[in-house]
């Protein structure tokens, strides 16, 4: 296919709770289904192992729900919106929900740097203060072999009465920091129920 006949999508859809426990690969291939199943006319790559032309948002981290993930196709054509998403809705899953469909053009290129993680938890003896006063906290990252400053990823956190918004760039395993930089226990993090808002 030539270029100019690829049209962008932008979607934007929430991973509800019964599918916090999917991996990233399991999220992808499930994308692919609903789109191949739509019938829309979706642009497909070139060569013998020819697949619709997806981009996908920043993983979540198994156990993560979200409220505003994000993938992109592209189409041979330009259809309505409001039609594409009637066409995807037929064969979502459960807990899987549209919340919008965008037209961006034919050459969109995804650029996401930040996101908005939010931690709740019913248990009243968490210190959330603790990563309140990220700006003098480091640890030691095995994933990513070196040492941290949480202030090089931290943009802002704010602290509500049962848990914590995190404005971070995009990086960083949220299960590592809380076990590792934060020091909460396994039994703690157990009870806590972490989403990501949205991704800018």
């Amino acid at each position: 296919q030539q270029e100019e006949s690829r049209f962008v999508y932008k979607v934007t859809y929430e991973k509800g709770d019964k599918l916090r426990f999917i991996s990233h690969k399991e999220l992808s291939a499930l994308i692919y289904t609903i789109l191949r199943k739509s019938s829309l006319p979706i642009y497909h790559t070139e060569g013998y192992n020819r697949h619709p032309k997806i981009s996908f948002g920043p993983p979540l981290s198994l156990g993560m729900a979200g409220k505003g993930e994000i993938f992109s196709f592209s189409m041979l054509e330009i259809i309505n919106e409001k039609e594409i998403r009637e066409k995807l809705d037929v064969n979502l899953p459960q807990d899987f929900f549209l919340k919008e469909v965008v037209y961006m053009g034919s050459s969109y290129k995804m650029r996401l740097t930040g996101e908005h993680i939010r931690i709740i938890s019913n248990d009243k003896s968490i210190d959330w203060q603790k990563i309140y006063n990220f700006q003098e906290v480091k640890f030691y990252s095995e994933r990513k072999n070196r040492e941290i400053f949480l202030n090089e990823y931290f943009v802002e956190v704010k602290m509500f009465s049962n848990g914590v918004d995190i404005f971070k760039k995009i990086g960083l395993n949220i299960f590592e920091l809380l076990e590792r930089a934060f020091f909460y226990s396994q039994d703690q993090i157990g009870t806590f129920y972490i989403e990501r808002i949205e991704l800018y």
